[in-house]
C-alpha cells in the first residue's frame, strides 16, 4: 500500500516539476520575444512586390538552359509610389545599348555580364552604364548581359549558351556584388527575397555548391521557400531563421564557391581566346577578397564600385538600386580602364 503511494508522490512531483520547468521555458521565451522585439526584430512579414509591368504585367520567361531570362520587348515599369521608367529587351532578352533601330557593321563585340546592377533596374535604357559605353566605345557592340537576380553562376551559364549562338566577343566584362555569394550558392537567404519575383514570371535559376570532394557542382530548381513555423508570428521564430540562414552561409562556404566560379568562368574565357574582366561593382572586405584572388591567379580586375552610402549615388526615395549617377561613374571607370588595359584600338 505505501509503494503505491509512494508511485503516486513520485508520479506527482514529476508532474509539478515538469510543469514548472515547462513554465520556466515559457516565461524565457516570453522573455527573448520581448528583448527582440524591443531591439527591433520583428515577425517574418512576406514581401509584396507592388511593381507594375505594361504590357503583359510579366517580365521573366523560362529559359532552360539558364533558368529564366527577360522577355523581349519595350516595357513601362511602374513601382509603388508610381514611379516609372522604360526598359527595352532585345529578342534575346537583352537589355538595349542603342536605339532598337540602329543597325551596326561593327564585328568586335564587349559583353557586359551581371544582375540588376548592369541590367540597369529603375532607370531608362539610355541611362544605364553599359549604354554609357557603347556611346564611348564605337568600334565595338556592347552587349548588356544584366538580368535581375542574377549572380556569377548565372553570368556563366549566360555566357555558355550565348557564345554557340553570337559571334565571339573580344572582351567579356563580369561584375562581381558581395550579394552574388548567396545567389550564387542559392542559400535560404536568397529564395525568401527572391520568391516574390515569381510574380513577374517563374525564376529558376541555377547555382553551385561543393561536393564533399571539394569539386564545384551545378544545380537547378525552383525559386522556393519554406519557412520556419511561428516565424509570421514571433520574432524569436524569425530571428533563429535568420540565425540558421547565416550558418548555412557559412556551412555551405558561399564565398569560396563564388571564387571558384569566377576562376572557371576566366579560365573558360582563356581557352576561347576571350578577355575576362572581374569588375568589383561594390565595396567591403568581401569584394577586397575577391579583387585579391583574381590578383593572385592572374585574372584581370577592375574596381567600378561607387560609395552606394552616399543618397545620390541610388535612385532614392523611388527605389534603392544605383542612379544614373552611379552609371554615369561605372561607365568612366569601365572605359579608362578598358582602353588602358584591355582594347587594343
Amino acid at each position: 500500500m505505501q509503494e503505491k503511494i509512494n508511485i503516486k508522490r513520485r508520479k506527482r512531483r514529476i508532474i509539478i516539476l515538469s510543469c514548472y520547468f515547462l513554465a520556466l521555458l515559457a516565461f524565457f521565451l516570453l522573455c527573448c520575444e520581448i528583448i527582440l522585439r524591443i531591439k527591433g526584430f520583428k515577425p517574418y512579414k512576406p514581401v509584396e512586390l507592388l511593381v507594375k509591368i505594361e504590357p503583359g504585367g510579366k517580365l521573366f520567361c523560362p529559359d532552360s538552359d539558364i533558368g529564366y531570362t527577360h522577355l523581349g520587348g519595350k516595357f513601362k515599369v511602374t513601382l509603388k509610389d508610381g514611379y516609372t521608367f522604360e526598359l527595352t529587351h532585345t529578342t534575346n532578352g537583352l537589355r538595349a545599348t542603342h536605339p532598337i533601330n540602329e543597325t551596326t557593321t561593327r564585328k568586335k563585340s564587349i559583353w557586359i555580364m551581371g544582375c540588376s546592377f548592369t541590367h540597369g533596374w529603375s532607370l531608362n535604357d539610355d541611362q544605364t552604364y553599359p549604354w554609357l559605353i557603347q556611346k564611348e566605345l564605337t568600334n565595338y557592340v556592347v552587349l548588356n548581359f544584366g538580368v535581375n537576380g542574377y549572380g556569377t553562376v548565372q553570368s556563366l551559364f549566360q555566357f555558355r549558351k550565348f557564345l554557340k549562338q553570337l559571334p565571339k566577343p573580344s572582351v567579356v566584362v563580369v561584375t562581381y556584388a558581395y550579394f552574388h555569394d548567396e545567389r550564387n550558392t542559392f542559400l535560404r537567404s536568397w529564395r525568401k527575397a527572391i520568391v516574390p519575383y515569381n510574380k513577374l514570371g517563374l525564376i529558376s535559376p541555377p547555382y553551385a555548391r561543393f561536393d564533399k570532394n571539394g569539386n564545384l557542382v551545378f544545380y537547378q530548381n525552383p525559386a522556393q521557400y519554406t519557412e520556419f513555423p511561428f516565424q509570421r508570428v514571433s520574432a524569436l521564430m524569425h530571428f533563429i531563421e535568420q540565425k540558421y540562414d547565416d550558418y548555412e552561409d557559412i556551412k555551405i562556404k558561399s564565398h569560396s564557391v563564388s571564387k571558384a566560379v569566377i576562376e572557371t568562368f576566366a579560365n573558360e574565357c582563356k581557352t576561347n581566346g576571350i578577355d575576362f574582366v572581374l569588375a568589383s561593382i561594390t565595396r567591403g572586405k568581401i569584394n577586397a577578397d575577391v579583387i585579391e584572388f583574381c590578383k593572385s591567379k592572374g585574372i584581370k580586375t577592375v574596381d567600378i564600385s561607387v560609395s552606394l552610402s552616399e543618397p545620390a549615388n541610388r535612385n532614392l526615395p523611388y527605389d534603392d538600386h544605383p542612379s544614373a549617377l552611379a552609371h554615369k561613374q561605372y561607365a568612366d571607370k569601365l572605359i579608362n580602364y578598358l582602353k588602358s588595359e584591355v582594347l587594343k584600338d
